[in-house]
């Protein structure tokens, strides 16, 4: 019966330790296309059945499937736990998928939260994979081959992933080869990416941002604090250093501010340290961190001289990128007082500046588009051309203090800026891309950045429109993944004035708190805010008074600041099955090892 036992339990955590390496290693890597079908309640939305997804879709489906072995193979394993049980964060942890259960099983679009959205898969059984990877890495990363399992996944993927985002910072994109178009589509020729940064094998930069300020410093660190075998710190650093490098060819201010966040609380909590130590006990532990900050110091000088030497602007350009949070979108430039701004009010659309009115479209008495200056005179077209099958004809225009425009008269609608018009007793309408009608005299409840929509790219306007939505949902949601549906992409003169394209789908919050606070409800985006704070400060406070050995204080370490670079990045990045699987294993993990007092013994 004891071998039988024996055999049951080598089995499982061996199978657990697989998976969780196809959580951090395989999963993150997979692009793959899939032609998926829309769920129902944004067909009228998209006006589309079907979507080609590539880096989303693969990554849910083995997700949920390891998350279902695991599952299994723990109610396999019988062994008790061995470290103490982190009563908060279950706790935490319950209320948040509780709350997420009830909002998937009462929300209005019930396909979007449980399979989830195009272009994401982040519904019900996602979330629930979500906390098996969790709960997985606290109980099981005691066990050796868990620990591989974890740390081998991280390591690979970050080498290739790495080596990926590499090649896109020098402008070699390795899915525009024809070797990454087949290994996408499984057919011959060559892929368009859409980015001309670094976006790795993960959605876009915004996300390879957040993954690489999570991934950098943990594997840095671990790798400086490991004594075991050369070859794997060598591969630690490497993975590490590849990080770092890709985090700065994000050129994303989200990865940005979860690196410096993670610098920061590197250089406080040893900081902390020191100071508690030498105030408790002034001989002792002194001089422990000083061979560490010059490893650190003596590392980062060659990269950062690396970095200057061949790029001497460069801290002019992370200044940029702090500055661009101030980027004014396509549809006009300049602060908002000066840029061109389109406002549509009783049927006549004005456009503005400065908030004078330059001039204004509306519509004749006999269902014609008119073009009038601010005395609200007719103006005449000064150039006409209609295309040879006579399906549209284009009207130039020119307005003094404006310059050219034209607008486009087709066989049931105009187009002016992109945006569909019609015109009907002397007024006119908006239109949707599929041609229905708009109200678009219906206020959009929005609070804050009024004036400053276009700020951080756009997030000005999704954030001003997203948190009277976050209030209305404040304790159940709308169900996950269903921020699509919920955020008023009807808002077509908004999104003109701050995308240039007044169709564009605003399907993501650009900020996991908020994205919570509608998907799922303000208690479970509080109970996810609690648990990040409750591992964040016990982390902390642990690490101050330990009286571990340097090489578990820097593993340690390592956790806390990449679990705050995940929490910092996601300010401004949203929640994806590329990273947040890996993150809540790190979390996880980060959690064993706080209830083991200091550290997991030979953890790579």
């Amino acid at each position: 019966m004891g071998m039988e036992f024996l055999s049951i339990k080598k089995f499982t955590v061996t199978v657990i330790g697989i998976m969780l390496f196809i959580v951090t290693g395989v999963i993150p890597l997979i692009v793959r296309a899939a032609v998926r079908p829309v769920p129902p309640e944004l067909w009228d939305l998209l006006n589309i059945k079907t979507k080609a997804d590539a880096f989303t879709y693969w990554k849910s489906v083995f997700l949920i499937a390891s998350a279902a072995v695991i599952l299994c193979a723990s109610a396999l394993n019988t062994e008790k736990n061995p470290l103490k049980k982190p009563a908060i964060p279950t706790i935490l942890l319950c209320v948040y998928f509780l709350l997420v259960f009830l909002s998937d099983i009462l929300s209005p679009y019930p396909s979007t939260a449980f399979f989830g959205t195009v272009e994401r898969f982040e519904g019900f059984f996602a979330q629930a994979a979500y906390m098996i990877v969790f709960f997985a890495s606290v109980r099981f990363s005691r066990e050796p081959v868990v620990r591989k399992g974890i740390f081998s996944g991280l390591i690979f993927s970050s080498l290739i992933t790495g080596a990926v985002g590499i090649s896109q910072l020098l402008g070699h994109d390795f899915f525009a080869t024809e070797l990454g178009c087949f290994l996408v589509t499984g057919a011959p020729g060559r892929l368009s990416p859409a980015f001309t940064e670094s976006y790795g094998t993960l959605f876009q930069p915004n996300t390879f941002g957040l993954y690489t300020a999570m991934l950098s410093p943990l594997l840095l660190l671990f790798g400086f604090s490991y004594e075991g075998k050369p070859f794997v710190k060598v591969l630690l650093l490497a993975a590490g250093a590849a990080m770092l490098v890709c985090n700065h060819g994000s050129g994303t201010l989200g990865g940005f501010a979860g690196m410096l966040t993670a610098a920061a609380v590197i250089l406080i909590t040893c900081a902390a340290r020191k100071a508690y130590w030498q105030k408790k006990q002034p001989r002792r532990h002194s001089n422990r961190p000083r061979v560490k900050y010059i490893l650190i110091f003596l590392t980062a000088l060659p990269i950062g001289a690396f970095f200057y030497f061949n790029n001497p602007a460069l801290p002019v350009q992370l200044f940029s990128e702090i500055s661009a949070l101030r980027k004014s979108a396509p549809s006009g430039e300049g602060n908002a007082d000066t840029r061109t701004q389109l406002l549509f009010k009783d049927g006549v659309l004005k456009i503005t500046r400065g908030g004078e009115t330059l001039f204004s479209l509306t519509g004749s008495p006999e269902g014609r588009l008119l073009v009038v200056n601010h005395e609200m005179e007719e103006v005449l077209p000064v150039s006409a051309s209609t295309s040879q099958n006579g399906s549209q004809t284009e009207y130039g225009y020119s307005i003094e203090g404006y310059g050219d425009f034209s607008v486009t008269q087709r066989l049931d609608y105009y187009l002016f800026q992109k945006i569909r018009l019609s015109a009907s007793n002397g007024k006119l309408t908006v239109l949707w891309s599929d041609g229905a009608p708009v109200n678009a005299d219906l206020p959009v409840p929005a609070t804050g950045f009024k004036g400053n929509e276009d700020w951080g790219s756009g997030r000005g306007y999704i954030w001003s429109r997203a948190i009277p939505l976050a209030l209305a949902h404040s304790l159940l949601g709308s169900g996950s993944d269903s921020f699509i549906n919920e955020f008023p992409q009807h808002d077509v003169i908004g999104k003109a004035n701050v995308y240039g394209d007044p169709y564009i789908m605003v399907d993501k919050a650009h900020n996991l708190y908020i994205q919570t606070f509608v998907t799922t409800g303000g208690v479970s985006a509080l109970a996810l805010i609690l648990l990040f704070g409750h591992y964040l400060f016990t982390a902390f406070i642990s690490l101050i008074k330990s009286n571990e050995p340097p090489a578990a204080f820097w593993r340690n370490l390592a956790i806390l600041s990449s679990v705050a670079a995940f929490a910092a990045s996601s300010l401004s990045t949203d929640s994806t099955i590329g990273s947040s699987g890996v993150f809540w294993v790190i979390l996880g993990l980060g959690y064993a090892m706080n209830s083991a007092n200091g550290g997991l013994d030979g953890c790579v």
